[in-house]
């Protein structure tokens, strides 16, 4: 079995930044974009969690002030990695569980 969790978020922003002697203002828009997948396996009392994620990001700056050039980043973010984990029960409604992961990006 498996799950996925898709995301979408954007906004705006309205900012400003001292420069010498002045304020600057700058409009800032962003927005991401991400999905992750995630699927288990059980093996006894183990239990083996493989994931995979992609991150989109986009961001615009901009500033009405001459010389002062506008900005834009775009990232695009790909992480995989497995999970190892154990739950031990050590009574009275308490348990115990260990966990190993590795993450690459």
């Amino acid at each position: 079995p498996g799950s996925q969790r898709p995301r979408v978020a954007w906004g705006s922003a309205a900012d400003s930044a001292s420069l010498d002697t002045s304020q600057v203002r700058f409009n800032t828009d962003r927005s991401l974009t991400q999905t992750h997948i995630t699927s288990h396996w059980g093996f006894g009392k183990w239990q083996l969690m493989q994931s995979a994620g992609v991150s989109y990001v986009d961001e615009s700056a901009a500033t009405s002030r001459p010389g002062i050039g506008s900005a834009d980043v775009e990232m695009t973010r790909l992480s995989v990695g497995p999970e190892l984990r154990r739950r031990i029960e050590t009574g009275r409604g308490s348990s115990l569980e260990p966990f190993a992961f590795l993450k690459s990006s």
